[in-house]
Parts: structure tokens; sequence; C-alpha cells
């Protein structure tokens, strides 16, 4: 394995530009990004670093609310972080310093070259242990901007299950299938994906259905165990199911669904049929068959972006199979697409949002861009169209290397892999950049609330745990009542959300004082929303603001059901000095909003 890592970059044959440019590269994604999610599971973890195994859930109950995954992918990063817990650098699990946070996303990083080692060894197998193509598919993960997006920039941990899963790939391919199944064993602990491509990987394999079962139970034996021992906890039990339920819920609203799952079966059913007159044919088919597998899936389900990082070692061995030009161009605009989505669908999520998690926090308080204001949502279709294509890329490829003797344009056309993470740089970084530091004037002319910046923020109300109001519809209104903490109140942020569709009613917003004097209104095209972020109503600033009660007020006097917005509330009262109104109606939430100031 150390062998395979050491030689996944071939230092000297690089210039030192090319490869002091990776560095950077990887350098500001760890540095200057983080996805929320990791706070959330290193957070939890310390619960077992005291003591806390059998009854863990329960435990993190009231700091966490919930933690979906199963036991040992706590105890994965309560392992790593037991120095973290010895020089006592933790005081509030649910408030971790970035440095202790970057500690846990190193051994992600450590993961992610583990992963590309694997990778080096399945292909030294299909290659017959030629080195420059062990080398070449091993470099292919390392560089793929995807993958590099996934570890370096969200900080997710897909990347722990799938360096097992890519591990029992190479153990496959050698056909040591015993190894095979308890690697994906480990694998299905973290995450589920890995049994998406185990169960036709067995059966293109095994066909005496005793060995079958006994495979099977191997690679179900510890998920199965964990939910043994942990099934007494009730809040175990309320919250393992909770991520698959959601995920066949969201996969109900797929038309296609039931297709889909038809054809993973006939594939599945296909390669227990399978038979190969060489080993050279079977390696073959295995690379393709998990690409197939997590294809499919992909089309059944509202994927996240973190998720596409389990097909991205499958590529790499593609490119030992097809032309890896042609690969290589490809992932540039898989790339594209794959960031478009991601700052659209996933806004406040995956986007510049990650800065204000990570080691530029205190410089991004308040920034004038948001990525979709430079790659706007009304192109989101196209990309997704263009990116769920991109996922069956290596069979367009292969067809096309079958149909055209001679190479095509983009075959000709040749991406070097020492400049294969360079669409993360273009589609991603220095558009983030751009966006966080952008001049206000050009940011104005670019989106409206780029103004917001030149203001000071004040009280900003967020929580996990939330919900939404009805859509506003006709007939349905909310309020909320606020102190105002200084003076020259000027704009009102209020965190909405279009249900991830294209919403063309208008929103109207109305700020009242205590009696109820209207002091200022605003409607907005719908269009002009973002979905799940805060949106800014703007007015002038009032004079002597500080310390005096105002209200606001959201409607929407045209919108219809499935074309309306909802606005984010919490689960409980978060803010004692004001009142939430439903209708007119006091409730026990807040309403999630933001408050800035003129200056």
């Amino acid at each position: 394995m150390f062998q395979t890592i050491r030689g996944l970059w071939p230092w000297r044959d690089c210039p030192k530009l090319q490869v002091g440019l990776y560095v950077l590269v990887i350098a500001c994604s760890f540095l200057f990004f983080q996805q929320r999610d990791l706070y959330h599971t290193v957070g939890s973890c310390f619960a077992m670093l005291d003591g806390h195994f059998l009854d863990f859930y329960d435990v993190n109950r009231a700091k966490f609310v919930r933690d979906e995954y199963l036991p040992i992918m706590y105890a994965f990063f309560a392992l790593w972080n037991i120095p973290v817990k010895l020089l006592g650098l933790v005081d509030d699990p649910a408030k971790l310093p970035f440095a202790v946070l970057a500690w846990s996303k190193l051994l992600l990083v450590l993961c992610f070259f583990g992963t590309a080692a694997a990778v080096g060894r399945s292909a030294r197998t299909i290659s017959n242990g030629n080195p420059a193509r062990e080398k070449q598919a091993a470099l292919y993960f390392a560089t793929a901007p995807i993958a590099l997006f996934v570890v370096a920039v969200l900080g997710q941990y897909d990347i722990i299950g799938l360096l097992f899963a890519m591990w029992g790939f190479a153990l496959y391919l050698e056909g040591r299938l015993t190894a095979f199944a308890w690697c994906f064993a480990v694998a299905a602990c973290f995450k589920y994906f890995p049994l998406a491509v185990f169960f036709p990987l067995v059966l293109l394999v095994e066909k005496n259905v005793f060995r079958l079962a006994k495979l099977t139970l191997i690679a179900l034996s510890l998920v199965l165990g964990q939910i043994v021992l942990w099934s007494l906890d009730p809040f175990f039990r309320e919250t393992f199911f909770l991520q698959p339920l959601q995920k066949m819920h969201e996969a109900g609203h797929v038309a296609l669904t039931p297709l889909l799952l038809g054809v993973y079966v006939v594939g599945c059913l296909y390669a227990y049929c399978k038979r190969f007159k060489s080993a050279a044919a079977f390696q073959r088919f295995a690379v393709f068959l998990p690409i197939f597998s997590y294809g499919v899936f992909f089309l059944t389900v509202t994927w996240h972006p973190q998720w596409i990082i389990v097909v991205m070692p499958f590529f790499a061995l593609a490119c030992l199979l097809v032309d890896a030009s042609a690969m290589l161009l490809l992932d540039w605009i898989g790339m594209l697409a794959f960031v478009w989505i991601g700052v659209n669908f996933w806004n406040n999520n995956c986007d510049i949002y990650m800065m204000q998690k990570a080691f530029l926090q205190p410089f991004c308080t308040t920034i004038p861009l948001q990525n979709n204001d430079i790659m706007p949502s009304k192109f989101l279709m196209l990309f997704r169209y263009v990116f769920h294509c991109y996922l069956f890329s290596p069979f367009l490829v292969l067809v096309l290397q079958r149909l055209w003797k001679k190479k095509p344009f983009f075959f000709r056309t040749c991406v070097p892999y020492t400049l294969h993470y360079v669409p993360l740089l273009l589609f991603f970084l220095l558009p983030s950049f751009f966006c966080a530091f952008s001049p206000i004037p050009l940011a104005a002319r670019i989106s409206p609330q780029a103004v917001i910046a030149t203001l000071d923020p004040g009280i900003w109300l967020d929580t996990d745990s939330m919900t939404i109001s009805r859509e506003l519809i006709p007939g349905e209104a909310v309020s909320q009542s606020f102190v105002a903490e200084r003076d020259r109140l000027a704009a009102v942020g209020v965190k909405l959300t279009n249900f991830k569709r294209s919403v063309t009613s208008q929103l109207h917003f109305s700020l009242h004082d205590a009696s109820g004097v209207e002091l200022a209104s605003e409607t907005v095209r719908g269009q002009s929303i973002t979905n799940n972020s805060y949106f800014a109503f703007q007015f002038p600033p009032i004079v002597g603001s500080k310390g005096n009660l105002y209200s606001f007020k959201i409607t929407s006097p045209d919108a219809t059901l499935g074309n309306a917005f909802a606005v984010f509330v919490s689960t409980g009262n978060i803010y004692p000095a004001g009142k939430c109104s439903v209708n007119g109606r006091p409730e026990p939430k807040t309403m999630l909003f933001r408050l800035y100031y003129g200056r």
C-alpha cells in the first residue's frame, strides 16, 4: 500500500509549477471551505470518548438532536480524536474550533490517498502488473476534480467507506472473495452505497447458491451486529432508518423509479448468467458493472454531491479500458455540471457558505455574492441532464471507440493528468473567492443583494432544529416581532424555501412599528429568491431604531399551491424577545431571520 502511495504522483516527470499548483489547490480547498456535516459528526464522537457507548444516541440527543449513522462511524472519528481529548482542546463538542475539525479532515485526506492506492492495486491486476498503468489509474483518482471537491472542499466522510470498498474490489479482482466480502462488510457500516455494487459483483463471479448466501451474510454481518447491539436504545431505532426511509420517500417522487429498479434487477440477473472466455473480459465487465449500478442508483434518488465520489474510482479504472484522453476531457464537462447543480440545488450548503465555516470565517461574515449569482439556476435543468449523461460517460466513450475507427476531435484532445484537477480551481475555487471578495459596485451590478455587504450584520437566528411553514398562498401570512439591537436598521433577511422548484409568484414584505404602523414594504419576484437562503428585504435606514420593537410580515398575493414559498421556523421559541405569529395567531416558534444596520 505505502509503495503505491509513494508512486501516486510522478514527481520527477512533472513541471514543478504543476506540482505546486496541485498542492495549492488541495491546501486552499482544505483550509478555506468546510461543509457543516463534519462539525456534527465529529462533535458527536466525543460522547464515545467520554465512555458512552450503548447509550451513545441517547446522550447526544440533547446537543445534536439525532445521529443518523451506525456506531462504527463515530468510533472511527473517536479513535482519531483521542489526542484531541487528551490535550483538552474541546470544551463544548457542539462548538468545535476549526483547528480540531481540520485534524479530522486530515483523516479524510489520508483515506483519500489510501483509496488511490487501492485503485492502483486494482489497476495492477487489470494491466498484468504494468507499473505505468497502475500509476495512471491511481493518479487519475488522486487528481479527479469531483473526488477532490468531496474530500478537500466538503470534508465529507463517504471516502471512509470507499477506502474499504476499493480495497475489497482489489481483492475481488485477485479472486479472494471472502476477504472481498469482509471489506465490503466494513464499508457498508459507514454508508450503504457499497451494497449497491456488492450484489451484482458477487453474482458475476459466484454461481453457487450456498456460497452466494455465505458471502452475502458476511457482507451484512457487521451492519446487522450493530443493529442488534444498539436495538435497545429507542433513539437509535428512531434514527437508524431515518436516512434510508427518507431516500426511499424521495425515490418515490421519481416517475421512472420502478423502471430503473427493474433495470438494476435485470443487470444483476445478467451478471449472474454471464460467462467469460478470458480474465481480461471478466475484469472489463467487473469495472463497468459498478458504474452501471451507481448510475442507475443516482437516477432514482435526489443525490447529494458528496455521494458522487463512490463512482470515481471506477472511472479511474475505466480509463485503462477506454480512451483516457476522452475520459479526462469529459471530466471537465462533468465537473462544470456538478458544480452548477451543487451551488443551485444545495445553495447555502455546498457553495460559498462553506467559507463561513472554515479558516477564513472572520473575513466572510457577510459576502456580496452567492455562487448561483454567477451560475444562474435557469440553466439547472440543462446541467442536470448533462451530469446524468456524464455518469454513464465511460459507456459512451466505449461505444464511440467501436463506432469510429478514426478518433474524433475530442478523442485527440489531450488533457494531461497533471492538469486533471484544474476544473476544481476554475469552476469552484476561483468563482467562490470572486463572490466572497468582489468589489461592491461590481457585485451590485450582478445582484441587488450584494448591497447587504455594505451593511453591518446584527442578530442572526439559525438552528438545526427547524421546520417550514405552510406554503404562502393568499390567506396565509407569517410574522415575527423583534427588538433592534442598534441604530439605523436597514434590512431584514428571512430564510425562505421554494421547495427546489422554480417559483414565479411574488413575495411581499412589510415592516411595522410597535403600534402596527407600516414603515416599509417591498415586493420581489420569485425568480430572484434563492432556495434555502436568507433573502434580505431592504429599506431606508431607520434612525433611532435601537431598543425599539418592530415586526415584519411575509405574504404572497398571487401564489398558488405548488408555486409558492415557505419560511423556515424553529421547532421551539429560540428568541424570547419576539413572537412568531401565523395568520395572526401566536405560535411557540421563531422565524429564522437576520438583521442588518446602516453604517
